[in-house]
């Protein structure tokens, strides 16, 4: 008995049916990648630590989440 998961990103449920799923999947990539290069423009000093708050691992973990693992990593390697 052999058992294949599926990836089941939120891209792949969404655009699977769609006759323009490869437009959308390279336009899920630009848009992760931009989500990507603002969230590292965004610092946030906090006054018990001299390491800022940056929100680039948030994007990259929800970008991971939205678009799967080839995608995801896609996106990264773009950035």
């Amino acid at each position: 008995m052999s058992v294949h998961a599926r990836s089941a990103s939120i891209l792949n449920v969404s655009a699977s049916q769609s006759s323009f799923a490869p437009a959308i999947r390279v336009a899920a990539v630009a848009l992760a990648f931009l989500l990507t290069a603002a969230a590292a423009q965004v610092s946030i000093t906090l006054p018990f630590t001299p390491v800022p708050l940056v929100l680039t691992p948030l994007a990259v973990l929800l970008c991971a989440a939205a678009l799967g693992s080839r995608l995801g990593a896609m996106s990264q390697v773009a950035y």
